[in-house]
């Protein structure tokens, strides 16, 4: 069973997606969601809108991809 994602409230969402795509400033998004949420729930909502950067998939310079193959219909010169 999968944990219940939390309900935000629209604007929260809204006030989030303007600042990830730089349409507003973060001091502006704090003050979005701190008139959302008020006092201290305003860190909770914060911590549940972003993303944990840390838990991200890590991969190294050294690290090469696996090489890609697309099968061809045609046949080869001969």
């Amino acid at each position: 069973m999968e944990p219940a994602k939390p309900k935000f409230p629209r604007e929260a969402i809204e006030l989030y997606n303007d600042f990830i795509h730089g349409e507003i400033s973060r001091r502006a998004f704090m003050e979005g969601i701190q008139r959302l949420a008020g006092g201290l729930a305003t860190a909770t909502v914060i911590n549940a809108l972003m993303p944990n950067y840390a838990l991200g998939q890590q991969v190294y310079r050294t690290e090469r991809p696996e090489p890609v193959r697309v099968p061809c219909s045609r046949q080869p010169f001969l």
